[in-house]
């Protein structure tokens, strides 16, 4: 073998190496209970936020797996820790894993617990029997399934918690005076069963356990109450909004500190819990990626380039190529015929943002027929920081559909603190959803692209 072929065949190795790096993402939520009156509100759309928000840290779709529903059982669980989570994967690739449900507390039968209680999270097959519950992960098998992973880079997100009391009934919702995160709140805890005892468990044993490698954030300290409300689950909420705002170099230590603040920000101080981490320090202080957010790409950008790609039928017009600082934006818009319209805003920075419907303009029909936008003496589109490229997208569905309609903005009286906000996972996955439907005559699209710059000088550089 010559030196020019064994330089290539290295060269392929390491590109290689790095282009098929084994990340992984599994994402477990109970959206149902064998037994009803164990449901929670929003699971579904908790695992909906936590895809995008693995996409946003660099996993690709095909490295992202989700359990739900009956899937969620002991067996399905262990099973994909020892295939999916293990197989390929090497030490220095990203493992997510997620947990959206109830926790529960249980007698400790292994007798490694000074309070006498074990913590376990509960699978779709969740029972009562005598002093207790089945269809369970206790956190003693949570270990050892995270010890037995090849990753030495992980992070577990729990949304759950395990201090339900005896006086609790099994299907316990709260009445909570904020509308920050919607309404129906419910505590993600089960009342424990066993014989009473002193204090309260630690879920943290299983990760202090298999603490090397790994980095845990859960939804509340052990004596406090994580929630579940009709948009979602407050934690994983707060989670994916701090990553939002964090952007690319958030490290799990911040995310969870900026989850705390948005928490107390919008929970009633008596219901107030206060989400945690725990695990490998070293890992707390270092941004969680699967991949450079260069080697990721664009992912706003990409998926709504994409989607309107393919749905032609909308004319805009009157928009510059380039804009200053705090110059007005307005455009035309020939709508074709009668529906709903959202206009979407993506910086260079990926961040969007929906112009339309907005705080000002909340119904998003339109009339067949040309239009001017903002088009209203109430508010006005201006150019702002971040400067450089931007793309706007226009979209036109029969059926209805506002990208505004599960807010993560709001206030505590449920109204939006800003009057332009990001796209939801959900709304956004419904929107997806909506696109991809064969009938393009239904939906229907544009896409135009402009700068913007800090003044003249800057635009003509």
């Amino acid at each position: 073998m010559n030196i020019r072929t064994l330089l290539t065949l290295t060269i392929l190795i390491l590109c290689s190496s790095n282009s098929f790096a084994a990340n992984r993402a599994l994402l477990i939520g109970v959206t149902e209970y064998e037994q009803k009156r164990f449901n929670l509100s929003g699971i579904e759309k908790d695992l909906v936020t936590m895809s995008q928000f693995a996409e946003l840290l660099g996993y690709e779709k095909n490295q992202i797996r989700t359990l739900t529903g009956t899937e969620v059982t002991r067996e399905n669980v262990q099973n994909e820790f020892d295939q999916f989570l293990t197989d390929g994967v090497g030490p220095n690739d990203s493992v997510l894993i997620y947990y959206s449900g109830h926790g529960v507390q249980i007698r400790d039968e292994s007798d490694d617990e000074t309070d006498g209680r074990d913590e376990a999270l509960t699978m779709y097959d969740l029972a009562l029997i005598p002093k207790g519950y089945s269809g369970l992960l206790a956190d003693d098998e949570l270990q050892h399934m995270l010890n037995d992973l090849p990753s030495r880079n992980i992070m577990l997100v729990v949304d759950a918690c395990h201090s339900g009391t005896v006086t609790r009934s099994l299907t316990t919702s709260v009445t909570l005076a904020s509308r920050a995160f919607g309404n129906n709140y419910q505590i993600k805890a089960l009342p424990y069963r066993g014989e009473p005892t002193r204090g309260l468990g630690n879920m943290g044993k299983a990760i202090e356990a298999s603490a090397e490698g790994l980095i845990a954030l859960s939804a509340a300290q052990d004596d406090e109450q994580a929630l579940a409300t009709n948009l979602g689950s407050t934690f994983t909420l707060s989670l994916f909004t701090a990553l939002q705002q964090l952007r690319d170099e958030a490290t799990p230590e911040q995310l969870i500190n900026m989850s705390k603040s948005l928490i107390k920000e919008k929970i009633d101080p008596e219901s107030l819990f206060t989400p945690n981490i725990s695990g490998d320090p070293t890992l707390a202080t270092r941004p969680f990626k699967a991949v450079s957010a260069e080697d990721r790409g664009d992912v706003y950008w990409q998926q709504l380039e994409s989607l309107s790609r393919n749905r032609p039928g909308l004319t805009i017009s009157g928009l510059d190529k380039r804009y200053v600082s705090n110059q007005e934006i307005s455009l035309k818009i020939d709508i074709p015929s009668d529906g709903y319209l959202n206009i979407v805003l993506v910086d260079g920075e990926d961040s969007p943002v929906v112009l339309y419907p907005n705080a000002f303009s909340t119904d998003n029909f339109v009339k067949k027929g040309k239009h001017i936008l903002p088009g209203s003496s109430e508010y006005g589109w201006y150019a702002q920081s971040p400067w450089g490229r931007n793309m706007l997208v226009a979209l036109l569905s029969k059926e209805p559909l506002d990208l505004t309609s599960n807010n993560l903005n709001n206030g505590t009286d449920g109204i939006s603190v800003f009057p332009f906000i990001p796209p939801s996972p959900v709304d956004m996955d419904n929107l997806f959803t909506l696109f991809s439907e064969p009938d393009t005559d239904h939906q229907i699209a544009e896409t135009v692209y402009f700068e913007t710059c800090q003044d003249d000088q800057a635009c003509w550089q």
